[in-house]
């Protein structure tokens, strides 16, 4: 949105020297015959040399600058540019005060009092400038330039005063038509009321205004004003060939990522059941190993059970029809209730005569064979674990066996006697 312009007077100083510093702007109330009334106050003013400072309304390149041009000839060379704004008190009031860099043809022309007057370019509070790269954003108070000019409102001049030039002039001084002296910008036409008309209808300012608003126009609209030109195609086409592309582009990423996801997600459901297939195939060979374990303790300690009933026995202190019953007894206890029945047993008297009944003279050599080979086993336990080493007892009285065959002998004809 383009806004307001004043006039502020300007000529060399004593010395034949262009002005530097420029009053562009100085707070008050003003009351206009084509821009109603309007405002400014010191807040006002700071807030437009703030808007300076961040390049609102202003093409940052190297460094924030504002243009300064010929009769408000916006689209024309510059005659300086507006490097510094800032507020200050003149004559007791806030003032905007700019530091101008004159090109050598403008500053020669202030000497020779071609321009008289500086008219700053600016959107008040009421007016404000519209961010044409972002639709329906407005800013407040923003200085957007100045322009050297010879058409004050008032006879005599104020630092700051309007423009005498009737609006329909000033609206085409502001959309760069190069017929018109461009001494103001005027009040903003409405592109909803110039819709409603017909093109025959329209006067050489409103059509202007409507160039230059092409963008609020439909592509309909254009085409009945004759605004549409190759250049506008060429640019509309490539605008939508590129934006098909950037959408072919991230829907062919947004493909690949998603197969992407879905091997890496295939991967690792192959590797979590290989994962699975391991722990079941190791539980099984646990519980295999487990029961191993329990039926080899089970051998073991009915063979333990066995050898202690013989010895009694052979002792005489139980008799032979007493065997199973006490073997299921001494079976069925554990730990310290075992130990407590065989501390009874071999306490009881011995009775040789009852040992005699057994008829069989090698059963002592048989019993001391299977105690001898669990001795071993137990020794070998015994070193092995000391030696930092595990070993089952089934490994251990396997390795005694294959290294005493004479004692394997002995073991084996005890367990098929």
């Amino acid at each position: 949105m383009k806004g307001f312009v004043t006039k502020t007077a300007i000529k060399a100083d004593s010395n034949g020297q262009a002005p530097t510093t420029i009053n562009l702007l100085k707070a008050g109330t003003w009351n206009t015959p084509w821009h109603g009334d309007f405002e400014l106050t010191g807040e006002d003013l700071n807030e437009m040399a703030a808007h300076f400072d961040e390049g609102v309304g202003l093409v940052v390149e190297d460094s924030v600058k504002a243009p300064v041009n010929y009769g408000h000839m916006i689209a024309d060379k510059a005659a300086g540019w507006i490097k510094r704004v800032y507020v200050s008190a003149v004559d007791g009031t806030a003032a905007l005060l700019g530091d101008v860099e004159w090109t050598p043809a403008a500053e020669q022309a202030i000497k020779d009092g071609e321009w008289a007057y500086l008219s700053p370019e600016f959107n008040p509070r009421g007016c404000p400038w519209e961010d044409p790269e972002q639709e329906f954003t407005f800013v407040d108070n923003v200085l957007t330039g100045a322009a050297l000019t010879n058409i004050p409102l008032f006879k005599k001049l104020q630092p700051i005063t309007a423009s005498r030039v009737p609006p329909t002039k000033a609206v085409k001084a502001s959309r760069g038509s190069e017929v018109s002296d461009k001494s103001n910008q005027g009040e903003r036409m409405n592109v909803e009321e110039l819709r409603a008309k017909e093109v025959k209808d329209l006067t050489d300012e409103e059509k202007q205004f409507l160039v230059d608003n092409k963008a609020e126009l439909t592509a309909e609209e254009r085409t009945n004003l004759g605004l549409t030109d190759d250049a506008d195609d060429e640019a509309a086409k490539a605008a939508a060939e590129a934006e098909a592309k950037a959408k072919a582009d991230k829907e062919a990423a947004d493909a690949a990522a998603a197969e992407e996801a879905s091997k890496a997600q295939e991967a690792t459901k192959i590797e979590a059941s290989a994962i699975a297939g391991r722990v079941s195939e190791l539980e099984k060979q646990l519980k295999a190993s487990r029961d191993e374990n329990e039926a080899l303790r089970s051998k073991i300690d009915t063979k333990e059970v066995n050898e202690f009933l013989d010895a009694r026995i052979t002792a005489g202190q139980i008799k032979q029809d007493q065997r199973d019953n006490w073997a299921s007894t001494l079976l069925a206890s554990r730990g310290e209730a075992r130990k407590a029945l065989e501390t009874q047993l071999e306490a009881l008297p011995a009775n040789e005569a009852i040992g005699k009944e057994l008829g069989d003279t090698g059963r002592d050599a048989k019993v001391q064979a299977s105690t001898e080979l669990h001795q071993k086993v137990v020794e070998k336990i015994t070193a092995s674990r000391e030696a930092g080493k595990v070993q089952t007892y089934y490994q251990a009285q396997k390795e005694i066996l294959a290294s005493d065959t004479a004692l394997a002998a002995r073991v084996k004809e005890e367990e098929e006697a």
